[in-house]
Parts: structure tokens; C-alpha cells; sequence
């Protein structure tokens, strides 16, 4: 496609009629306040469940997270090929059908990670990868087409960056309340191991139900494109282009590192604050302040991206990310110090990315030329 073509398919999206309501948005939002209650059980908790409830070595139950991790990427790769596929589509769409359908066996999934039962190490080592694989598994059949029903929701571009926007907004509404309540939960029971089940089983629910009022209140109001053949020789070019591309490798690199950087840094705050601060209830101050300063970076991130270049904006906030995080984990000695400077650090965390943790879309807007300003429809 030549440059009038994309010129002319632009302008067509931006005269394309509105289509998506108020509530289709909210509607839209809640399902990724679903996604995160169902999600961030495992990224924040479940690493420490393992260890000192179900006393797996730290090794171990490490390893459980990178091999689930790797499988997980397949399974993105595999679901979506399927779903692309699909021929026999309902009235219900495309996509949408996939939060009604995986929201039970999800919670399901999600529950059996916290409740091991009583088997030998090795025992709890295979139940750990069984359960965590299949959520992962049954995650992205609900997520990756959660994510992909934006275009079937409406043609006009503006609605598309507007959707993204509360897709953002609820993701990090999700985290924050996940956060923030987990953790008094566990406490009101008479043993730590109970009360983590406990408190999985009530975000599981509240996930399915905000999955279910989302598939309620939203709709596909289009197709979804037909998809195009590719031989295998237009193929074999365009992973050899890809190959070439240094900036997409870099940049490819770089959410790699992040990414891990990140999930490692929710993973060991738990510990952080248990064993270094003795104050299980910083978890939910961090989840209070922390989240909360991803919403002051939606003001500030438009502002810097017009006055500097989005490079050095996202250089300048991984570099106040790594200072504020070095300050936090290796000079505070109490709560007040350990949210502060974990604050700043989200802060600098989601100046590059308005939304939950390191997506850093500003990296990918330093690709294709997009205003950081402008969510991707």
C-alpha cells in the first residue's frame, strides 16, 4: 500500500461513523478490571504463595514462572492463529463470545494455583507447572481476543484510541484494587495459607463477573477483516526484512528487559515488605500510591512529548525508574520511604507508558512516528 492509499484508508477512518456508546466503553473497561483481578494473582503473589506456603524451593518455584512464561508465548502465538481462523461465527461475534466462555474455567485455573494439595516437593513442583500452564493457556484464549475487538467495535479512529484509552484505564484500576485488597483479605483469616485461598477465590469472582459484564455491555458492530493469504515465500521475506530491521530489534530487546525487570520487581516487593519492612499492609499503600502515580503520568506524558524528543522522554524515565528503585530497595528502612521512592519509580515507569506497568508504547511510537499522545487503535 503506497502512501495515498494509507492517506486515503486514514481519512476513511476518521469520517467512519461513531458507533460505540458510553456504556460499550465502560463496558469495555471492566473487562480488563476482569482481566488484571484474574492476571495479577499470579504476577504479584503467586511466586510467594509458593515458597512460604506450599515450601517449594525458591529455585523451583522460580523455574515454574520461566518455563510458564515461555510456554505462554506459543500459546499467544497458537490462540491467535485460531482465532483468525475461525469460519463459523455467531451472532456474538467474533471475539466477544471468548469472555463468556473462558471466564469460569479462568477463575477455576486461577483458584488451583493456591490451592496445592498436600503432595511430596516433587509432587507440588508438578501441580505448580500443570496449573500454571493451563491458566496461561486459558488466559490468552480470553485476552488475545479481548485485545483484538477493538476494529470489530467501530471503523472511526478516534472511537479506537478512545477504547484503548479506558482499556488503559480499567487495566490500571484493576491492578490497583488487586493490590490494594488482597492483602487485608489474608490478614482477617486465622493462617496465612487459608487466607490466601480466600482472598484468590473473591478476586476470581469478582474477574468472571466483570468479564461477564463486559461481554453484557459491549458489541461487535463490524467484521472482522478477512484474513490474507500469504505464501510462503512473501513470508520467508518478511521475517528476513524483520531480521534486518535493527530499530524493531532494539526496541524488541529492550521490552524484553523491561518487561522482566518489572514482573521481578512486583514479584520481590511482597518479600521486601514482609521479611525487610515486617509491614504486610505496605503491599496496599504501595498498590494505593504506586497505581495511583500511573494516573498523574497520562497528564504528564503529553505535555514532555511536545516539548522533547519521545526518545529522550523514555530515557529520562527508565533512568529515574532505576534511581528511584535502587534508593527504595537498598536505602529505605521503613514503609513511608519504601512507597515514596516505589512511587516515583512507577511514576518514571509509565511517563514512556500511560498505562499498566513498562508497556512503554512511546518506544514503539519512536518506530512508526505516532504522537506518544495518541493511543494505538
Amino acid at each position: 500500500m503506497d502512501s495515498t492509499e494509507t492517506q486515503a484508508a486514514t481519512q476513511k477512518n476518521d469520517i467512519a461513523p461513531r458507533t460505540v456508546t458510553l456504556r460499550n466503553k465502560i463496558g469495555y473497561a471492566m473487562g480488563d478490571v476482569g482481566n488484571n483481578f484474574l492476571f495479577d494473582m499470579g504476577q504479584l503473589y503467586l511466586l510467594n504463595y509458593f515458597t512460604d506456603q506450599v515450601g517449594l524451593p525458591s529455585a523451583a518455584a522460580g523455574t515454574v514462572f520461566l518455563v510458564a512464561k515461555i510456554w505462554d508465548a506459543f500459546a499467544d502465538m497458537s490462540v491467535g492463529t485460531w482465532i483468525d481462523n475461525r469460519t463459523n461465527i455467531s451472532k456474538r461475534g467474533k471475539f466477544r463470545p471468548f469472555l463468556l466462555w473462558a471466564g469460569i474455567p479462568l477463575g477455576l485455573l486461577l483458584i488451583a494455583n493456591f490451592t496445592t494439595p498436600n503432595f511430596s516437593v516433587t509432587g507440588k513442583l508438578i501441580w505448580a507447572y500443570l496449573a500454571y500452564m493451563l491458566f496461561g493457556t486459558c488466559y490468552s484464549i480470553s485476552n488475545v481476543p479481548f485485545g483484538s475487538m477493538i476494529p470489530t467495535m467501530t471503523r472511526n479512529s478516534q472511537e479506537r484510541s478512545e477504547l484503548a484509552s479506558w482499556r488503559q484505564a480499567g487495566s490500571n484500576l484493576g491492578l490497583m484494587l488487586a493490590t490494594i485488597g488482597f492483602m487485608p483479605i489474608v490478614n482477617l483469616l486465622p493462617n496465612e495459607q487459608t487466607g490466601y485461598t480466600v482472598a484468590v477465590v473473591v478476586f476470581a469472582a469478582l474477574g468472571v463477573i466483570c468479564q461477564w459484564i463486559s461481554y453484557a455491555n459491549i458489541k461487535e458492530n463490524y467484521s472482522a477483516p478477512a484474513k490474507q493469504k500469504v505464501n510462503k515465500k512473501d513470508l520467508k521475506a518478511a521475517f528476513k526484512s524483520l531480521l534486518k530491521n535493527k530499530p524493531l530489534i532494539t526496541l524488541s530487546i529492550v521490552n524484553l528487559f523491561t518487561f522482566s525487570a518489572f514482573n521481578l520487581k512486583l514479584a520481590v516487593q511482597v518479600y521486601y515488605c514482609k521479611y525487610i519492612l515486617k509491614d504486610t499492609a505496605a503491599i496496599s499503600w504501595l498498590g494505593f500510591f504506586s497505581i495511583g502515580m500511573v494516573f498523574v503520568s497520562v497528564f504528564l506524558t503529553p505535555i514532555l512529548t511536545k516539548r522533547i524528543d519521545k526518545k529522550y522522554v523514555y530515557m529520562l524515565g527508565c533512568a529515574i525508574w532505576a534511581i528511584a528503585d535502587i534508593l527504595g530497595f537498598f536505602m529505605a528502612d521503613n514503609t513511608f520511604l519504601f512507597v515514596f521512592f516505589t512511587s516515583i519509580a512507577y511514576l518514571a515507569t509509565a511517563l514512556p507508558a500511560p498505562s499498566t506497568g513498562p508497556s512503554f508504547p512511546t518506544v514503539w511510537n519512536m518506530a512508526n512516528g505516532r504522537p506518544a499522545s495518541v493511543p494505538k487503535g
